[in-house]
């Protein structure tokens, strides 16, 4: 039978998020100056942001569909493959 530590663990996986940032890789972010901005354009929820030098992703507006992380040059967005799947078993325990 799972513990009160068990279901705040799977909880606390709720909040994830299925995108991963690499600020350092990030053009934008090591050059203000850079002009790419290819994650911002096809993001269609609006979802990505960099402001300040900080890249940042919204996670109620993210769907993770990982169009950011495949249109990154610098790999500076990466999907989660198994965000679900890690949650999932999270859940099971």
């Amino acid at each position: 039978m799972p513990s009160l530590l068990d279901a705040a663990d799977a909880f606390s996986k709720l909040g994830k998020k299925s995108i991963e940032i690499n600020e350092a890789a990030c053009v934008r972010v090591r050059h203000r100056h850079a002009s790419c901005q290819l994650c911002l354009r096809v993001c269609s929820h609006d979802a990505v942001t960099i402001e300040d030098n900080i890249l940042a992703i919204d996670n109620h507006r993210c769907t993770g569909c990982g169009a950011c992380a495949s249109v990154c040059p610098t790999e500076a967005l990466n999907l989660i493959e198994n965000a679900n799947e890690t949650l999932q078993e999270a859940i099971d325990r």
